[in-house]
């Protein structure tokens, strides 16, 4: 009798370690997934600064006719981060692409600035669009 009770005994105390342990793991899987979180919310907070400094400064340098027609896309992003947005210009003749800054978190309230570039990848023209 006293073996059988020793028995569930040390069975019960092997079962409580085993969901322990596993209820551990559990728990550190998630602090694991919350710190990931976090660092990928900081790395989203040092992206959306960025793309605000660049528009910023591409805004500044459009009003104060800093913005060089001649540029290439890649000096472009070099100067300003990357754009917003940046689509083929297929049944366009003049222009190859367009790129588009603005703020990052704004989609209705905010200025927008179009640039275009030709086959060489130069900038040719550029659209401001002021927020409404």
């Amino acid at each position: 009798m006293n073996r059988v009770l020793n028995r569930r005994k040390v069975g019960l105390v092997v079962t409580s370690l085993l969901v322990l342990s596993v209820s551990g793991c559990s728990y550190g899987r998630q602090l694991a997934t919350l710190k990931r979180l976090g660092d990928n919310q900081k790395e989203i907070e040092r992206y959306v600064a960025a793309q605000e400094k660049g528009f910023y400064k591409l805004s500044d340098d459009l009003k104060n006719e800093r913005l060089q027609i001649g540029l290439s896309k890649k000096e472009i992003i070099s100067l300003y981060g990357h754009p917003v947005l940046s689509r083929r210009l297929e049944d366009n003749p003049l222009f190859k692409e367009e790129l588009l800054y603005r703020l990052p978190t704004e989609y209705f309230r905010t200025s927008r600035i179009y640039l275009y570039f030709d086959i060489e990848d130069k900038l040719v023209k550029w659209k401001y669009d002021p927020s409404l």
